[in-house]
């Protein structure tokens, strides 16, 4: 707020220093006469975690949070993710025009030998300001600044109550055995943020006036209204989605009338709201075509299926997960939801992709040379599974010393979240379970326990974003296509318990799918239609 503030103050002594209120003066024509201003406010479809990058206390990934304590977007974060958009939708390349176009609005720092050698270093600001993204209270209007009621105690506001304490999801990362990775540090945890929750932030471009400036800027609002792109990390884990719930804008022409006088843009723009808190005057509301959705299946469960990790209130030890969510449309705001998490489907996904990827390429473990490497290869350093859902290897041996590119890749498939909202004929089942020595075949004492997954309900709606099929290996596709098709026919399960026989779903194989993966009609199973 500061800076903003700074920088309207800087203008404003500029139009008095020059002399523009005596007509006796002449001004000189500013270079970048025009302004491009717009207000954006954003609701996460699924939950958020931009790390703050201090780990240990409560979590091992907390969130980034602002002065309030309320969690926050930077603005370096939206302008990092903003500038690789906008060079998808220009479809740029290195050395195109597009990079230039690109270059010019957010700025650029070339060293010596990127600038060709023999040239000094070349670099240049961005003309793109963009402010942090503020959280919205109950009222739906952002909070910019401390929330305080009368008595000076924190105002009682669920949403922003919701936002001050944020749920932590826990991981462990599985090996090929489908078990926990203890030897590879697979167990950790990270804080998110609930989704539904609103946030806000303003983008303020400056221009001489030429075309190029106005296409760029109008591309970027179209993938802003559009949320074609996914905000702070683990998003190929399903977090980080969002759709536009507001965006309006306005262009100021700062050029001088011809009598000398300052034009009526001059006075708006000096007297633009430094608080986002405050809604500005005379903007409009940005328009644009709808985009186009992702890939989006339904599962019909054939049974009880539980995500487990969650809280029971009648005292079972497994439950279902659980997540807080914000609807605004609803009496009760805060809201809990029953949890579905996109790496709950990514894993079972990719170990079944590993399974056919090496069926398809003939790699079999009794044919493997080498137990130690050609195995290893198989089944953790699985080609298919690396290019599709990405990889990280840090706790190699000499890892540090190797490419960051042979080190770590960004997968290409991501599954999003799902919510279901916790409805009162929604059903659950109580299973007790003992376990038996195998020796005598009478109970231990202390191993009693019971679980209580929830029986069939609603089908739940599985959303992916697939890259394009001419950026994948055919065999890859297939192996993934296949997996899938496991997943629509009831041959692998989601979630705990799977060799107890929870988990198990069914559902229609889309044509786009089929298509995609290249593989050949398949005669699924109809689906199981969800009954109490």
């Amino acid at each position: 707020t500061l800076r903003w503030r700074l920088g309207r103050f800087i203008i404003w002594l500029a139009y008095y220093a020059n002399g523009l209120h005596r007509k006796d003066v002449p001004m000189a024509e500013p270079v970048y006469s025009l302004r491009y201003v717009a207000r954006c406010s954003v609701e996460l479809e699924t939950a958020l975690h931009i790390g703050c990058g201090a780990g240990g206390g409560e979590t091992d990934a907390p969130v980034v949070r602002d002065a309030h304590s309320y969690p926050a977007i930077p603005g370096s974060t939206l302008a990092g993710i903003l500038r690789d958009l906008l060079l998808t939708r220009l479809k740029a390349g290195p050395g195109t025009d597009a990079t230039l176009m690109v270059d010019e609005l957010f700025g650029f720092q070339r060293t010596r030998k990127q600038s060709g050698g023999g040239s000094a270093p070349d670099g240049r600001g961005s003309r793109l300001s963009i402010s942090w993204a503020v959280i919205h209270d109950a009222k739906n209007g952002p909070v910019d600044g401390p929330v305080e009621d009368r008595q000076g105690k924190p105002a009682s506001d669920p949403v922003l109550q919701s936002a001050a304490s944020l749920p932590i999801r826990d991981h462990v990362r599985m090996n090929h055995r489908r078990t926990a990775d203890r030897e590879g540090n697979g167990k950790f945890d990270e804080e998110v943020v609930q989704a539904g929750h609103r946030f806000t932030f303003e983008i303020e471009l400056i221009s001489a006036g030429s075309t190029s400036d106005a296409e760029s800027w109008t591309l970027l609002l179209d993938a802003i209204k559009g949320g074609g792109f996914r905000l702070g990390g683990r998003t190929f884990r399903g977090i980080g989605r969002f759709k536009c719930c507001g965006l309006i804008q306005r262009r100021f022409d700062l050029t001088r009338a011809k009598d000398g006088k300052a034009s009526a843009d001059w006075k708006d723009y000096l007297e633009l709201p430094v608080s986002l808190a405050v809604t500005p005057k005379g903007f409009a509301e940005h328009k644009t075509e709808t985009p186009a959705e992702d890939l989006v299946i339904e599962l019909g469960p054939d049974g009880p299926w539980m995500i487990g990790g969650g809280d029971d209130s009648g005292g079972a030890d497994q439950a279902p997960l659980t997540e807080e969510r914000i609807v605004w449309d609803a009496k009760d705001q805060v809201q809990t939801c029953w949890l579905v998490p996109g790496s709950a489907i990514k894993g079972p996904l990719a170990h079944r992709t590993a399974f056919h990827y090496n069926r398809l390429c003939r790699g079999f473990a009794d044919k493997t040379e080498s137990s130690d490497t050609e195995f290893d290869e198989l089944a953790n350093k699985n080609r298919a599974v690396r290019e599709l859902f990405g990889f990280a290897d840090p706790t190699e041996p000499g890892a540090a010393k190797k490419d960051p590119a042979d080190r770590q890749q960004r997968g290409k498939i991501a599954i999003d979240d799902y919510l279901v909202r916790l409805a009162k004929g929604d059903q659950q089942v109580l299973f007790n379970h003992v376990t038996i020595d195998r020796f005598t075949n009478a109970t231990f004492g202390a191993a009693l326990f019971n679980e209580r997954p929830r029986w069939r309900g609603p089908k739940l709606v599985l959303r992916l974003n697939l890259p394009p099929a001419d950026d994948l290996d055919a065999t890859m596709r297939r192996a993934f296509g296949w997996a899938m098709r496991d997943l629509l026919e009831g041959r692998l399960a989601l979630g705990a318990a799977s060799s107890r026989g929870l988990g198990f779903f069914t559902g229609e194989e889309p044509a786009a799918l089929r298509e995609w993966s290249g593989l050949p009609q398949s005669t699924t199973r109809p689906i199981v239609e969800a009954s109490p």
